[in-house]
């Protein structure tokens, strides 16, 4: 179980939905506090999730190069491709 993946995306979370809840806020005059939030804690919440579904949908198909390469980037950020270039 990757946990130190998911407390970094829930950390991540927590810091992005007020900062976007405040761009929404201030952007769209119409909206009031808790509607920002709202919104932001949705579109972060879709976001985070269509990604982590694409994430595992495409990992079995890669190639064992590509698959080992990505699965080292998601939990470890490691990128070996550039260290050769």
């Amino acid at each position: 179980m990757p946990l130190g993946i998911i407390l970094f995306d829930f950390l991540f979370l927590i810091l992005a939905i007020p900062i976007e809840a405040c761009v929404l806020k201030n952007t769209v005059k119409n909206l009031t506090k808790k509607s920002s939030v709202f919104y932001a804690t949705s579109i972060n919440i879709f976001a985070n999730i269509s990604g982590w579904l694409i994430f595992f949908f495409v990992e079995p198909y890669l190639s064992p190069k590509y698959k080992s390469e990505l699965l080292s980037y998601v939990f470890f950020n490691l990128l070996s491709v550039i260290k050769h270039i």
